[in-house]
């Protein structure tokens, strides 16, 4: 199967610093951990959510299925570190920690 890249860009290099790859449809969300630079989530039209690390560019930290539609946003809580709240076309809300 297909697996999609999620590309971290430098905008000083202009190019790709960092590109994982992982989900199989395009990827509809991503967010940053405000309280871990290093850590970032998205959200992909395959119904799945996966955490990255920019120092481990070899793969995901976690993936998991966490709705049964596509996964339209990711969003790192402002208050909890390792909360992260997601939302999709199946009309639900996840609550991830």
């Amino acid at each position: 199967s297909v697996r999609l890249p999620v590309k971290v860009w430098d905008t000083r290099q202009q190019k790709a610093a960092v590109t994982f790859v992982g989900h199989q449809h395009e990827v509809l969300s991503v967010d940053w951990n405000r309280y871990d630079p290093n850590l970032l989530a998205s959200g992909s039209s395959d119904r799945s959510i996966r955490l990255w690390d920019i120092r481990r560019p070899q793969g995901e930290v976690k993936g998991f299925q966490a709705h049964r539609y596509a996964v339209r946003r990711v969003k790192f809580s402002p208050t909890e570190r390792l909360l992260l709240l997601s939302c999709s076309y199946d009309l639900t809300v996840g609550v991830w920690d």
